[in-house]
């Protein structure tokens, strides 16, 4: 395990905790079980990660969260979740869409599950979580904003067979398979 990626992992929670301003009331009633359960498992490493210097204790806590997250997801698959839209953007290369949402963590810090960055690191996992023009998705995707909450499934991709793929920004890796923006009460009203 490289430590410069561990230490990559830790800043991108404190990064995507900067950039989600995600309000705990109004999602957290709306997560299912799975995610909440998702979200204790990363909140508890990221604390023991924060807690100690030592760069092998933190290698340790990565490959442990690793095991953690394999195991609670053992079909890798996240149906219904919940969280926030923190980028949208088209690869240059194919136009294929690129999301990222933030999902909900205490402390002020999020999370986010993610298209992996372009069609390179698609080609190179051979994981095609780019969404493709002129599909559903992409339409669904075309209407939401930075900021929408969203409901959204999907599966997360692996690196090894036992293992999430994971960045510096969290978690990716993550192939849509819907999302929709959560309808506003308050706009209804």
């Amino acid at each position: 395990m490289n430590v410069k990626i561990a230490i990559k992992f830790l800043i991108g929670f404190i990064l995507m905790g900067m950039a989600c301003f995600l309000n705990a009331d109004e999602l957290a009633n709306k997560m299912p079980p799975l995610e909440k359960s998702f979200i204790k498992i990363m909140n508890k490493a990221i604390d023991e990660f924060v807690a100690t210097t030592n760069e092998v204790k933190k290698t340790k806590i990565q490959l442990h969260l690793q095991n953690s997250l394999s195991n609670l997801l053992k079909d890798r698959v996240a149906k219904n979740w919940v969280g926030e839209v923190i980028s949208i953007r088209s690869d240059d290369s194919d136009g294929s869409a690129r999301i990222t949402v933030g999902l909900l963590i205490k402390y002020g810090k999020a999370i986010a599950v993610t298209t992996l960055d372009n069609k390179a690191f698609d080609d190179k996992y051979h994981t095609h979580t780019g969404i493709d023009i002129e599909t559903n998705l992409y339409n669904a995707v075309s209407e939401l904003e930075i900021g929408d909450k969203v409901v959204f499934s999907g599966q997360f991709i692996l690196s090894q067979p036992t293992l999430l793929i994971q960045d510096s920004l969290g978690l990716s890796g993550f192939k849509f398979t819907s999302i929709r923006k959560i309808n506003d009460d308050k706009k209804s009203k």
